[in-house]
This record gives structure tokens, sequence and C-alpha cells, in this order.
């Protein structure tokens, strides 16, 4: 099919795709449905007016250019005079990451107004929403992030990115937590000596952005208020939406306090109007109705659905829980459940304060309701972080389809269809976990929940080589608050010194392929200073350690790990081959890399990677005899011998697509363009280069996407095609600003700047 480069569609998807952006997450930042994008794109339909004044908002077009972008939206003006050819200053989309509200947000109008009125104040850059757990505050958060997202004109043009960080366990991870939220990548690079938190405030200090930090409570022990206000004096055009059960104490907080929702007072009181027309009430009756679809109230049932609300006070997840009964209690009969919870925290918890009884009440009266089986299900599931599959639940908690499905219909877990996953609330897994600590079973349980997730990491590393890759990394990237906790427990307990290695070590590659460079060096550092390991298990730590250092350009510490790991293969003899193999590769890469900076190394690093190869070749390791070549192709080139390096890299496809590889295959295929284009070849490197490029943005490897980007920039220079040229620069400026890599997008900018003067 040829496309109509004169269509509004055409033009819209080449801009798109010039922003680094896919249909789906241009739908998300609309926000609209991915089928509009495509009808639109298609020539199917075109916008209305509304969203196409969106649409130029998300296709980063200045105020003079949506003139002509909303007079050919409506047919009113001929697309080719939107000058797509004359490459136009292209600028990122606006950082629209959202998770999407499970269920519409009841009675909190009054509240979203006021929290909209403070978020406009100038004076406000710090708006905390506090209040106990259960009272929707992340809920609230959430909805007013989504109303800001299509307010025109839109008061945080760069976005809204929310950060969750109620799986992370100390201050060193919130910085990384954040940077993951925007896309930041905080890998060290060449000749770049900023810190990670320099990096992230350089990254937000040119941004008009808004950034919710959910769940701060547990971690105001850990400095974290610090890195807050760090975070306001670095960027002074960001604000930050937190939500906690504790106030932050910093003076430029603006406190917005939480209570539950309206409910109906005592019959009699002052204030007492019928119990119809409540939020509370509304919440309740909602939540039961979708439980039992026919469920009424009964005569004289309206009394005990008003004690209910005033039971738990209005609060949202207590009402959801206590809805969870109707189908097997009337309301009155609930309401006789949480009278009898109340007299006893009155007698036995006289201590816990005031704004936390509502919810201690309905916890611990649907504790009571729960089978004994499904108390011990419950309490088993609260160990998992961030979800949990089916299969998990099975294998750890003992939890089969049926208890899971028990437990949904007690409203204590929420399923997820798009993702095949079970959720827990966090204050809901919190409470599981301080029923589970009461009995002996809770080293036991986080035991299997550690050998679970073990299993699972050593499975992928093993699939990360071949032609499930793609499918193995979002499965890691999707567990890794789960492998966090599995990894934090671990590292506490003496007698798993070895399993705890072997899960760093299970986890490496996906971090690296990743870009999860500084998370796996702090456990790295810490897996190298465990005690009796075996000395496989410690050959391997310490090459891993090796790669990582060379990720960050300390090449002498990458050749020191490399070398203590290559020695300790070697004395395991013919059981070593394979790991000797991947430590002569790294040990090559340092010396490759030390050659970039002083000459004289290319040499050893060529018979580091000859050595490399042929321990890989007698081992059958197909995807490691690629990996060598692949390198041994960039030594040829630096050599100057292209031929050799053709060869090198043609052999090194070879392998990688016969296993079906898509990481390495992507970057041999850009070392394959850049030979040709040496070579004069220039039609050869378009199409290697292209290909290359689809499999670095399928892969999700953004630098070597920046990368091939500039050599596609370069390709269109030889054609005479400095339009296209100065089109593809601007997509790599885009990549590295988005992932916070400075030094390249500067050299991309200059690039551009020059090809302008010419």
């Amino acid at each position: 099919m040829i496309d109509n480069t004169d269509s509004f569609g055409y033009w819209v998807r080449r801009r798109r795709r010039a922003l680094d952006l896919s249909q789906a997450a241009l739908a998300q930042q609309m926000p609209c449905s991915l089928a509009m994008i495509k009808k639109i794109e298609s020539d199917v339909r075109r916008p209305s007016q509304a969203l196409a004044e969106r649409l130029a908002v998300c296709l980063a077009l200045t105020a003079g250019e949506r003139k002509d972008f909303l007079a050919a939206a409506r047919g009113q003006q001929r697309v080719d005079a939107l000058l797509l050819d004359q490459a136009p200053v292209l600028r990122p989309a606006p950082l629209n990451r959202l998770p999407a509200l499970t269920a519409p947000l009841i009675g909190r109008q009054a509240e979203l107004t006021a929290l909209a009125v403070l978020l406009a104040s100038p004076d406000v850059r710090l708006l905390s929403i506090v209040g106990p757990g259960g009272m929707g505050k992340t809920r609230l958060a959430l909805a007013i992030a989504q109303a800001q997202q299509i307010q025109q004109p839109r008061a945080f043009n760069d976005g809204i990115v929310f950060v969750d960080l109620a799986p992370v366990a100390s201050r060193d991870f919130v910085v990384l937590a954040i940077a993951a939220a925007l896309g930041i990548d905080l890998a060290p690079r060449r000749g770049d000596t900023r810190s990670p938190i320099q990096q992230l405030l350089e990254f937000l200090r040119p941004r008009q952005l808004l950034l919710i930090l959910d769940n701060l409570e547990h971690l105001l022990k850990d400095s974290v208020a610090s890195l807050v206000l760090d975070l306001l004096n670095g960027a002074p055009s960001i604000k930050l939406l937190t939500t906690s059960r504790q106030r932050l104490n910093l003076r430029e907080e603006q406190l917005y306090a939480l209570a539950g929702l309206h409910y109906p007072m005592e019959p009699g009181s002052a204030n007492s109007m019928p119990n119809e027309g409540f939020a509370a009430t509304t919440l309740l009756l909602a939540a039961a109705r979708r439980l039992r679809p026919d469920f009424v109230l009964l005569p004289g049932e309206m009394d005990s659905l008003g004690q209910i609300c005033r039971a738990v006070e209005g609060m949202p997840l207590a009402l959801e829980l206590a809805a969870a009964w109707v189908d097997t209690l009337s309301l009155s009969g609930i309401a006789a459940e949480l009278q009898g919870s109340l007299d006893l925290l009155a007698s036995d918890l006289v201590d816990l304060p005031e704004r936390h009884r509502s919810i201690r009440t309905t916890f611990d009266a649907t504790w009571r309701r729960l089978e004994p089986a499904e108390q011990e299900a419950f309490m088993r599931l609260s160990v998992f972080r961030g979800g949990l599959t089916r299969a998990a639940a099975r294998q750890v908690a003992g939890a089969t389809l049926s208890m899971l499905a028990q437990l949904i219909g007690k409203s204590l877990l929420q399923f997820q269809p798009a993702l095949e996953r079970y959720q827990l609330h966090e204050v809901l897994r919190q409470y599981g976990q301080e029923k589970l600590a009461a009995t002996e079973a809770l080293d036991a349980v986080k035991h299997q929940h550690f050998e679970y997730y073990l299993t699972l990491a050593e499975t992928a590393a093993e699939r990360l080589f071949g032609n499930e890759q793609i499918v193995w990394l979002e499965r890691l990237e999707t567990e890794h608050d789960n492998l966090r906790a599995a990894l934090t427990w671990g590292l506490a307990q003496s007698v798993l010194t070895e399993a705890v290695a072997r899960l760093v070590i299970a986890l490496a590659w996906f971090w690296r392929i990743r870009s999860h460079v500084l998370e796996g060096l702090i456990w790295l550092e810490q897996a190298i200073r465990l005690p009796g390991l075996t000395t496989a298990t410690r050959a391997g730590v310490l090459y891993h350690a090796g790669h990582l250092a060379w990720m960050q350009d300390d090449f002498a510490g990458a050749q020191a790990r490399t070398q203590e790991s290559l020695r300790l293969w070697q004395s395991l003899g013919p059981a070593g081959r394979r790991g000797a193999g991947y430590a002569s590769h790294t040990l090559g890469m340092a010396f490759y890399g030390t050659e970039l900076r002083a000459p004289g190394d290319l040499m050893a690093a060529l018979h580091s990677f000859q050595v490399s190869e042929d321990l890989f070749a007698a081992v059958g390791d197909v995807w490691g005899v690629a990996f060598a070549q692949q390198w041994l192709a960039f030594v040829h080139t630096a050599q100057g011998d292209r031929v050799a390096a053709l060869a090198a890299a043609e052999a090194s496809l070879a392998g990688f697509r016969q296993i079906g590889n898509a990481w390495g295959a992507g970057l041999t295929l850009g070392a394959l363009a850049n030979l040709k284009l040496q070579a004069g070849d220039l039609a050869a490197a378009r199409d290697l280069a292209e290909e290359a490029q689809a499999l670095r943005r399928q892969i999700g490897h953004r630098h070597s996407l920046g990368v091939i980007l500039e050599l596609l920039a370069r390709i269109a220079r030889k054609e005479n095609k400095p339009a296209e040229a100065a089109v593809f620069y601007q997509e790599a400026i885009l990549v590295f600003d988005s992932m916070g890599n400075q030094p390249s997008a500067a050299q991309m900018r200059a690039a551009l700047a020059a090809l302008t003067t010419v």
C-alpha cells in the first residue's frame, strides 16, 4: 500500500513517529481511544474541533503552527501547507503517565475543586493530601491529575507523572523510582560526571510538570523530605502533589487534610438529614450492587445504612469492605457487626488514634468473618509487592482460583484483566502483614516468596538470549517490585547468601538491557560482600559487577573485577569455560573502552574477543559467539580493516537471527549499516539502519535508538537530504532528552546546528 503523502492522517502519523510516540502513547496523552488514533491516521475519521486542539498540543505544535493544523484537520486547508518536509522543530510531547482509575470517583467534587484552586495558585508548589490509610488519597490524586490533563489551556505543558512509592524500601531508591516513572536513564556515560540527583534535576529544571509522589509516609524517617526540598529548589517550574498519612513538615508544604465522605448524622441531631443523597451512602450502595446487581434497600433499612456510614466515618475503603458482606448479611446485620467491633476497639485499642479507628474497625470485623482458609490465604498474599499472578498465588500462598475469587468477592483483592494480575490495596496489604507477623509463618512464607522469584529470575535469564527475549524482559519489569522485595529479605538471611547471589546474577542482564544500571550496581555491591559463596557464584557476581563498571566508564574497575572473575572461572577447568568466555569478553570491552581514551590496547581487546569466541564455540553458546563477533567487528572497524569488520558483523547477525535475539541483532545491524555507509553503499546502509531502528524501538533500548537515529541522519546527509537529516537529528535529541542523556543530546544539537548553517 502506498501512503497518500497529501493526507492529514499521513501527516499526523509522521509527526507522531518523529516524536517517538506509539499510537497507544498518543492515545493515552490525548486522552482518547486507541481506535480513534488509528482512524485519524488512516483518514477514516477527521478529529472534532476539541480533539484536534488536544492533538495539536500532544504533537508539540507552536501557537503559529496550530492555526494551519486546525484548518487542515477540518479540511479547510491543504495538508501540504503544514510543511512536513521542512523539518519542523520538534519538541517532547507531554509526559502524561498516569495509571487508570479502576472505579469512578464518588462524592469528591468539593475536594477536586479545592485542589484545582490550590494547584493553580503560583504560591503553592508542594501540595500534600494527608489522611489515614483507606481514605482515598491516591484515587483523589489521580482524579485531579486526569482533570488537569484535559484542561485547556494546560496548566502543566510538559505533563503529569505519577510515582508509586509504596514498594520503595529506602530513600536510595526514591530517585530511581522517580527517574523510572519519568523515563530517564540515569546510567553514567563517558564524560558525564553528574550524580543521579543532578541528572534528575537537570531533566526537570526546564519542564513545567506536575509530579505526583504517592505513599510517602514510610519514607519520612529516611530523610525523604530533604529530597522533596531538593526537587523544589532544583526545578523551579515543577509542582509536587504528594499523598501521605503524615505531613512532610516543610515550610513550603500546603496541607490538604482528607476526611471521609459526607455521611448522615445521628437521627434527631441538629445536622441530621434524610439518609439519601450522601456521598457515603451512594458509594456503599454502588459497591453493594457491583457484588449483587439486584441489591435493593429493604423496608426499614435506611437507618442501618446511616449506621454503617457513621460507624466507618465515611471512609471509602471501609465502606467498600462493608458492602462486600451484602451476600451474607442484611444491612442491619452489617451495622451490628461493626458495632461489635467498635465495642472491642473501645476496650482493647484505646491507644489507637481516633482517626485510624474506623478503618481498623472495618478490617477487624472483616477479618472475623473470614473462614480460616481465607484468613490464611489473605495473610500469605500480603508478602507480594506490586501485584501477583495466579501461578504465584498458588505456589507462594497456596491460594486456588476459587480462593482468589472468594477474596475478590469480599473486596480484599482486585483483579486486573488486562495484565492478568491480582492486586492488594496497600493498606490491606499492610494489615495482612501485621496478621502474618503475629504468627510463626512469616519467615516461611517470605522464604517461599523468595524461592518462587529466584526460580522465575533464573528461568528468565536463560530466555533473555533467544526469541522470547522481549516477553521475558516485560515479565521481569512487571515483577520488579517483587524481585526487589525478595532481594531485600534474602540479604538479611545469613543462610541464603548463595541463593541471594544467584538471584542477583539472574537479574544482571535484565538490569543491563533495560538500563537499570545504578540499581544493578547497588545489589551487586552487596552480593560481592556476601561470605561463603561457591567459586562459580562468586565468579558470576564479579563478572556482572565488572560489566556494569564498564557501563559506568570505570574501565580500571571493570578490568580488575573481570580479571578476578576470569581467574576463578579458569580454576574450575572445563566447567568454567562458558563463564570464562563472558569474562574474557568484558575484559575485551574494558580494553576497547580504554583505547577510546588512550591508544595502545586495541590488540589486547582483539585477543580477548578472539579468546571469548573460541570458548563460546567450544561449549556451543551461539549467542556468546555472536556477541564476540559483534565486538570483533567494532575492533576491526577501529583498526581500519573493513573487510574483516564486515565478515565479523555478518557472522554475528547470522548468529543472533538464528536464535531470534532482537537486542543483539539490532546492535549488529547498526554496525553493518555504519560499515556500508563508510563504503559508500547508501541504499544498503539505509535499509540496515531502518531495520535496526525498528528492532531497537521494539526492544525498548532507547540509548541505542538515539544512536541509530544519528546514523540515519548521517546517511540522509550523504544522500543530500538535509531536511530529512534534520528530522532524524531532532528525533535523536528528543530520545536523548527524554532519558536525561544530556551529553548525547548536546552532540545532536551541535550536528543539527552545523547542518542548518551549511
